[in-house]
């Protein structure tokens, strides 16, 4: 799409990353009318397709931005702690809004906001860790 052409800075640690996330809806009557078989096999289809798409932009992330930055000019830079910290301010007021919504809403996000901090602190822990280390070993930055 040549976004390179109108912008010649890439800041990296994107609140989209590491992929985007795939969705798969239908009318829950529809569902509803549906076989299990039927149900297994569109949930493991939805679930593949998001494996796969996640696995892809893994895969070729790091040899688009490589073009990105030799063949087109663009500089790689990361927001600071001020940026993301307004990042932060402005979803918990999107999060509370929709807490508001409903008492639904509300359990949603209720477990949401508990699986991020779990999951959160053990990627931190354990795979942050793992990445931060081997890339200090392998001289990456």
């Amino acid at each position: 799409m040549k976004f390179y052409e109108a912008a010649k800075y890439y800041y990296t640690g994107g609140v989209h990353e590491p992929g985007g996330g795939l969705a798969f809806g239908m009318n829950a009557s529809w569902w509803g009318s549906l076989s299990d078989t039927e149900k297994a096999i569109l949930t493991t289809c939805a679930q593949e397709e998001q494996l796969l798409s996640h696995s892809e932009a893994w895969a070729k992330n790091g040899e688009y931005m490589t073009k990105l930055v030799n063949d087109h000019g663009v500089q790689v830079r990361a927001f600071n702690d001020d940026i993301w910290d307004a990042f932060g301010d402005a979803s918990a007021e999107v999060f509370e809004e929709v807490r508001d919504h409903s008492p639904l809403a509300a359990k949603i996000d209720d477990g949401f906001q508990a699986k991020l901090r779990e999951i959160g602190g053990t990627l931190a822990k354990f795979e942050g860790t793992f990445l931060n280390q081997r890339n200090r070993v392998l001289g990456l930055s």
